[in-house]
């Protein structure tokens, strides 16, 4: 790979990501009707001791809801419900977040909307899946990017959708969304690129199998939106050219 594309391709990410912030902007939830907003919910656990709830509200793609005072968002796991919760704006992204310990699959969570002076929206669930739990390769076997490199998991009863992530300080991460819970995937040779150009090092790579199980979204959105869950497990291998 030639320089000049090379650092073309290392900051098309950092462009990317800085346009995506710069663009965003805020509103307050009090300027906006239910019927006008978009949901963006997920479920995350990745076999600690804890499973992460996060909630964002858009008025579009890039204008993220401030819940104004009369408008809270609640979390539940069954019938329990989130003790304390937490805000992030980063740039005018706008997430709400809690944690739920004990947490197993089969879960079902559910996100509630409640509104003081417009219509509430208390019905959005999921269900946590079971977790692909990965079976090849194994912890710190030594791979080449240049070989084929064969990934399989526990599929269990075949259900649900399956992502993909390998990151490492070596190479441009890749991410693979949406398989059929098949129980491999091949990653052909030459998937993961090199960040070296010409003089490609190796490093220690985190490949990530994610089970994602999509559930529903109030209908009191009205331009919709997603709530998926995922159970996410990860391995770490080492990478040479």
């Amino acid at each position: 790979m030639n320089t000049t594309f090379l650092a073309l391709r290392r900051s098309l990410p950092v462009v990317a990501s800085l346009l995506a912030v710069t663009g965003c902007s805020t509103i307050q939830s009090s300027d906006l009707k239910t019927s006008g907003m978009q949901a963006d919910f997920t479920v995350v656990s990745d076999g600690s001791t804890t499973t992460e709830v996060r909630a964002s509200l858009l008025a579009n793609t890039t204008t993220y809801v401030d819940l104004a005072a009369g408008d809270k968002l609640r979390f539940f796991a069954g019938t329990r419900e989130a003790s304390s919760q937490l805000k992030t704006n980063i740039a005018g992204i706008i997430t709400y977040s809690s944690t739920f310990s004990g947490v197993s699959a089969g879960q079902d969570f559910r996100v509630a909307f409640e509104r003081a002076n417009d219509t509430s929206a208390p019905s959005s669930t999921v269900t946590l899946p079971p977790a692909a739990e990965i079976t090849d390769p194994p912890a710190n076997v030594s791979t080449t990017r240049s070989s084929d490199l064969t990934i399989r998991w526990n599929a269990g009863d075949g259900g649900d959708r399956i992502m993909i992530k390998a990151d490492g300080s070596c190479i441009f991460s890749e991410k693979i969304e949406d398989l059929p819970n098949t129980g491999s995937y091949v990653l052909p040779a030459g998937s993961l690129e090199s960040t070296g150009g010409n003089n490609p090092t190796s490093c220690t790579v985190n490949v990530e199998v994610s089970r994602v199980r999509r559930g529903t979204v109030d209908a009191a959105y009205g331009k919709g939106g997603t709530f998926n869950a995922l159970q996410t497990r990860k391995v770490s291998i080492s990478s040479a050219p």
